[in-house]
């Protein structure tokens, strides 16, 4: 198996742009393959089945995309950039069929559909603004769409502003995408949902809430058509007093485990999944070098990827560590961010 990370770096002046790293297995590290590009990225997607690697700047007016074709070697050739403007993006998904580009953009308060043509980003095919904020003046001022988690005719965007889960059905009429909504999960005031995830082993689904600090277990009603919380737990060790964010959530090892980052103490936080009742259960907590913005894990679950993003005291790096939580690889990169990996069939470094 091989695999390539990608990170950005932002902030830096001339340092800006998308760094490619390969991944040694055998020992756990990662070989800088070098700079690939020197565009300012604050989101990173990769559409596999294209071999594409989609990059969005997060400028205060107006966003640019980029895409990329991913080449034999890893590394990236340039194939389109276009502006849109949309601003403060803070993720960006290829749809499964590879038709769209979902895009949530933070700054707008809305969420968009960006038609592809052949991978390549074209006109904005759909655009959904949500009403309202939250109780904190200062981070839920208006609606802060933050991420976005497609399942079967269904979109899950977590809203950081609002404190809901919107839930968006994409419908064609007359020839038109629109994105209409068909629900909301509220969460507790404040709490300011962030990032979440699908567990295709149990169905089951994973939120992570910014400012609350906590891991929320969902499963989905077919009968209400809405997500029920089965399971709300606090991601914070009480380590210092200091600003906490909580930032990102994965499953991995073929659903058996989950991953939730937490900035401020610098944790990346292991839970097993029960076989039965689908319980999390906190298993293994790890320290990380800076703010872990991103993680990631190997298909299977051998080894797990922080992208650090360097805040306060704590330092930009990417990190590796292993099952036992161990850290095999740390490298210095001051401006990192965004994060993507890409895995496929043949022979590792």
């Amino acid at each position: 198996m091989r695999m390539n990370l990608y990170c950005t770096v932002i902030g830096q002046k001339n340092r800006d742009g998308i760094y490619r790293f390969r991944f040694e297995e055998k020992k756990g590290t990662l070989l800088e393959a070098g700079k690939e590009e020197s565009f300012p990225a604050a989101a990173l997607a990769i559409w596999e089945r294209g071999r594409i690697l989609y990059a969005v700047s997060q400028e205060q007016e107006g966003s640019r995309i980029c895409s990329y074709s991913i080449q034999p070697d890893g590394s990236l050739t340039r194939r389109t950039e276009k502006e849109y403007g949309f601003s403060g993006v803070s993720y960006v998904k290829a749809s499964e069929d590879g038709r769209f580009l979902w895009v949530a953009a933070y700054g707008c308060g809305a969420v968009a559909a960006v038609s592809l043509q052949d991978g390549r980003p074209g006109e904005v095919a759909a655009w959904k603004a949500f009403p309202g904020g939250g109780i904190n003046p200062k981070r839920q001022e208006f609606s802060h769409p933050h991420f976005i988690l497609e399942r079967e005719e269904s979109l899950f965007v977590p809203d950081l502003g609002t404190d809901q889960i919107h839930r968006l059905t994409p419908v064609w009429r007359q020839g038109k995408l629109t994105l209409v909504c068909c629900g909301n999960t509220e969460l507790p005031a404040g709490s300011g949902p962030r990032h979440m995830a699908y567990n295709p082993e149990n169905g089951e689904y994973y939120l992570v809430t910014e400012l609350g600090n906590e891991i929320f277990r969902y499963v989905w009603d077919g009968r209400k058509k809405e997500l029920v919380c089965r399971q709300r737990q606090s991601l914070l060790a009480g380590w210092g007093k200091g600003e906490n964010l909580a930032a990102d959530v994965r499953v991995f090892g073929k659903g058996s485990r989950v991953l939730a980052s937490e900035r401020g103490e610098n944790t990346i936080q292991i839970f097993e999944v029960d076989k039965e009742s689908g319980t999390l259960t906190l298993i293994r907590r790890i320290h990380t070098d800076g703010w872990p913005r991103n993680v990631r894990a190997d298909g299977t679950g051998g080894w797990i990827f922080a992208a650090n993003e360097e805040y306060g005291n704590s330092r930009g790096s990417l990190e590796v560590f292993g099952e036992d939580g161990n850290c095999s690889c740390r490298i210095p990169l001051k401006g990192a961010y965004a994060m993507e990996t890409f895995f496929e069939e043949g022979e590792g470094v």
